[in-house]
């Protein structure tokens, strides 16, 4: 197809050429450019055969391979295909998965409509524990109201604990991605005393009596995932007003996130087949003008067809496991 473009697009540049040289001429005389107009015509001529010449030879090579190869023998893999050009104007476009990876491809969502995060009036509860088993806290989200925006659909989600803390996020859906709101879930982690290892009263004084901006990180998803595919980082920055007594800034980074593997678990909701995620979560913080590295953690995520994230595992720098947070109970 691409060749075919390129012979059109040279015979209309030939023409064009041939049709301006013409009116050039005009004064010399119609003997004079009678001479010229077939001179040109000649010479467009002898290009055209030519290019025409190389396009029948390219049509006709597959043929010729296939007739000449020897039977018996497996044809060679063909090369990679390009990598598919983005426009930030847009929708972004998913790369196919390798021929190696279909078996394992599993097809997230087909379209906005049959995923539970645009369904209005959808909830989904999950319930934490420590490493020890142990109770940390139960929540819920729900989906309050589905709009369109631009090219994408947006779930606007009210997400509440058993501690009363309630908190605004969205969810995206625009061409063959999703996007959590990983902005907010962040603000939100903030909100209940800090990170670890911080001055968790500063911390909790910043927030609550200082105005906070911060640039909203949404973590992509797309709607068909196969072991060793490659995500996009994340990245969330949060900061307080500049008043010195409570000033801080909070950068935490979710990245090297990939799909390690297909895999069927189970949950208090139910068995569910999803692709598991890893990715290596890095936080500093600089807390009334203290410099601060969070310890590193690394956090896989278990996604499932039609309800996204049922499962959630994070360990620390050693490997110990630090929590589980899983899906209990869900309405679409």
């Amino acid at each position: 197809m691409k060749k075919l473009s390129a012979v059109i697009l040279l015979l209309i540049g030939l023409l064009v050429c041939q049709d301006v040289y013409s009116q050039g001429l005009g004064n010399l005389g119609r003997r004079v450019e009678k001479k010229v107009n077939d001179r040109v015509n000649r010479k467009v001529d002898r290009s055209i055969d030519k290019v025409l010449d190389k396009a029948d030879r390219e049509t006709d090579k597959p043929l010729d391979d296939a007739l000449n190869k020897p039977s018996g023998k497996k044809e060679k893999a063909s090369e990679k295909p390009a990598k598919q050009q983005t426009n930030s104007d847009t929708a972004p476009v998913q790369e196919p998965a390798p021929p190696a990876a279909k078996d394992q491809l599993l097809e997230i969502s087909g379209s906005c409509t049959d995923f539970i995060w645009f369904k209005k009036g959808a909830f989904m509860e999950f319930e934490a524990k420590d490493g020890k088993n142990k109770n940390l806290q139960k929540s819920k989200m729900t989906i309050i109201n589905i709009h369109q925006e631009g090219q994408g659909t947006v779930a606007d989600v009210k997400a509440s604990d058993d501690k009363n803390n309630e908190f605004d996020m969205q969810f995206k859906c625009i061409g063959d991605k999703m996007y959590m709101d990983f902005g907010a879930i962040m603000k939100q982690a903030m909100q209940q005393a800090g990170q670890s290892g911080a001055d968790a009263a500063a911390v909790q004084k910043a927030m609550e009596n200082t105005e906070m901006s911060f640039t909203d990180g949404f973590m992509e998803f797309p709607k068909q995932m196969y072991p060793g595919q490659q995500l996009d980082d994340v990245s969330f920055t949060l900061k307080t007003s500049p008043s010195p007594q409570v000033s801080m800034e909070v950068i935490s980074t979710l990245e090297n996130r990939k799909v390690v593997a297909r895999e069927k678990i189970q949950t208090p909701a139910g068995s569910f087949d999803c692709v598991k995620i890893s990715g290596q979560r890095r936080t500093s913080m600089k807390v009334m003008g203290m410099n601060q590295k969070m310890p590193s953690s690394t956090e896989y995520i278990w996604f499932a067809k039609g309800l996204g994230v049922v499962k959630q595992e994070d360990y620390d720098e050693k490997g110990k496991l630090q929590s589980v947070n899983q899906l209990v109970n869900y309405k679409l």
